[in-house]
């Protein structure tokens, strides 16, 4: 396992590698004279450890194929070196602190990728290491292949840090950190396994609740947008509310609310009426991304969350799924349910 923290964000791998699985020598005093490669194996021959035939060709075996030591090198001993096809898989795991929305330091967002890769070209994987054949040599290689990937994932993450936690789904994000993850592999003779990625990404809870009041506060603030009231409890003005009902018509309900509130300096009234309405965890989320204490990166990165969940507010909706780490857990739509069920009955 390799971990690698920068800031109060982190990356960790968890990996299950087993590259070279067999050494056998062949045509050897009491050896075998041939070898039949098996399933999931490509083998490598070598004669005095030259990995090149009589031709100059990589002396390259798949599965299914018989070894046979060559006639033209009686006097060479031939070594068979076992490499996994599909060596084993990678699990990616990278969390994130959201400034208004996680509750803790533990309450993080995370989004967790997993592969399989594949051995495409023996020799370029093998020259990355001089002692393969040794253990430590091989662990060393194991070791090389795990920092490649943790290098790449840290370059991606800086570059599509907001795009990985605000895009609707992990599709496309995903789609992206494989394709780069795979031209790194490419240039070490491995490859992703195309059929075998998977991703799934989470978010505190804490984002449902300050998107499901502000879509609330908004619908009651535009319901009573006639009132002259209103505007005296909310601190807002007339072409604010106009300015809201058109962004919440092109970003979604509630967005407008929001984006309104973010830009006023004066936000003592708005918080006020924003607990009359019990969005006080929405008002709470207003403070801290304002309150100054927080690099400007990071909370740029929670308004965009919070303004991609206005655009889809179930975010989590389609990446609940089945895989090797867990099966979706209902017990979040669960608990929305019932909030946005209390919430009405409050209102009523």
């Amino acid at each position: 396992m390799s971990k690698t923290v920068f800031g109060k964000s982190s990356i960790t791998i968890d990996s299950d590698i087993d590259l070279i699985q067999s050494f056998h020598e062949i045509g050897g005093p009491g050896g075998p004279n041939r070898i039949l490669v098996p399933i999931g194996r490509i083998a490598l021959a070598m004669h005095d450890q030259e990995t090149l035939d009589h031709d100059g060709l990589p002396d390259i075996y798949l599965a299914g194929e018989t070894i046979t030591k060559s006639n033209l090198r009686k006097d060479s001993k031939c070594q068979v070196a076992g490499i996994a096809e599909y060596p084993g898989s990678v699990s990616c795991t990278i969390t994130q602190p959201l400034v208004g929305i996680s509750v803790t330091d533990d309450d993080r967002a995370s989004a967790r990728f997993l592969f399989h890769f594949r051995t495409d070209n023996p020799l370029r994987l093998l020259a990355r290491e001089p002692n393969w054949m040794t253990e430590n040599g091989r662990e060393r290689l194991k070791n090389k292949i795990i920092e490649l990937i943790a290098t790449e994932l840290e370059t991606i993450f800086f570059n599509e840090r907001i795009q990985l936690w605000s895009s609707p789904d992990t599709g496309e994000t995903a789609g992206e950190l494989f394709k780069q993850l795979n031209n790194a592999l490419r240039a070490w003779g491995l490859g992703i396994d195309e059929a075998s990625p998977l991703a799934i990404r989470k978010y505190p809870q804490q984002l449902y609740s300050i998107v499901g009041q502000f879509k609330f506060a908004e619908r009651d603030l535009l319901a009573r947008e006639l009132e002259t009231t209103i505007v005296e409890q909310t601190g807002l003005e007339q072409s604010d509310l106009a300015r809201i009902r058109n962004i919440s018509a092109e970003k979604g309900t509630g967005s407008g609310l929001f984006v309104i509130a973010k830009e006023k300096k004066d936000k003592s009234k708005l918080f006020a009426w924003l607990e009359s309405e019990r969005a006080l965890t929405a008002a709470n989320f207003l403070r801290e991304i304002a309150s100054g204490n927080y690099p400007a990166e990071d909370v740029a990165l929670s308004e965009q969350v919070v303004l991609s969940a206005f655009r889809n507010s179930l975010l989590a909706v389609g990446e609940w799924r089945e895989t090797d780490w867990e099966v979706a857990d209902s017990s979040l739509f669960r608990q929305m349910e019932m909030f946005f069920k209390n919430l009405s009955e409050s209102r009523a």
